[in-house]
């Protein structure tokens, strides 16, 4: 081998193993890191939006090489501590559309706003699981979807009859049509209960079991939205 050759392959293992030291030394740089406690890095661009299906966030991947598997969604309502809605989306895609709601009929109300936030999920074999901090939170406002007006009660000797007008429905974007009523009725003394009322009526009557006072509470139903209830309080006789 001439000696210009003998140089050039020396020159060439050289730049090798200083391409390899700074790789190991980068890769322990970063164990010393998360062994001192720091997170890996978080998503970015959290937004959210109400589509017809739920309340939809997305978001932008960690700039990293690293593995991630999935993301924790989290979210509040108000000034409550965040909860975890999903533990592991299992999956890299960077978007979720919450279909939850809450309450008894896990439906979301017209006008409530809820506050999402988001971490990554690492995976590796030196240190397993690792979990970024959240990403800043994004808050998504629920539509106001209209509800049912003018509702009235009277005592018609077998039970309150309920009537209404049916709100005015037009095309807007990103809206359900109307599928329905949900009445929550409040009687003196029996526990609550709640009525599914199809989206053509506009007129309820309901057998109560116990003369007083009763409550109606009338929402309108989008899906998986519903509007703020409309009320009536209706006085049952023996």
């Amino acid at each position: 081998m001439s000696r210009s050759k003998r140089i050039t392959a020396v020159t060439n293992r050289g730049v090798s193993l200083t391409a390899i030291a700074l790789a190991v030394a980068a890769v322990l740089i970063l164990a010393a890191d998360r062994a001192q406690g720091s997170s890996p890095p978080a998503p970015t661009g959290l937004s959210g939006e109400a589509v017809t299906s739920g309340l939809k966030i997305s978001w932008d991947a960690p700039d990293t090489s690293e593995t991630i598997t999935g993301y924790e969604i989290q979210r509040r309502r108000g000034s409550a501590d965040y909860t975890v809605l999903v533990n592991s989306t299992a999956g890299t895609t960077t978007e979720y559309t919450d279909t939850s709601g809450e309450g008894v009929d896990f439906s979301f109300v017209a006008g409530r706003e809820y506050d999402y936030r988001v971490r990554a999920i690492y995976w590796s074999s030196s240190s397993g699981e690792t979990r970024s901090d959240p990403t800043d939170a994004v808050t998504v406002t629920v539509p106001d979807y209209l509800g049912p007006t003018s509702l009235t009660g009277s005592d018609v000797g077998q039970g309150p009859l309920l009537e209404w007008v049916a709100p005015t429905i037009s095309w807007e974007s990103n809206r359900a049509g109307i599928s329905g009523y949900l009445l929550r009725i409040i009687p003196p003394t029996h526990s609550a209960r709640s009525a599914a009322i199809d989206s053509d009526d506009t007129s309820y009557h309901y057998g109560a079991s116990e003369s007083g006072s009763h409550e109606f509470k009338l929402s309108a139903v989008y899906g998986i939205f519903k509007s703020q209830p409309a009320t009536v309080t209706v006085d049952v006789s023996d």
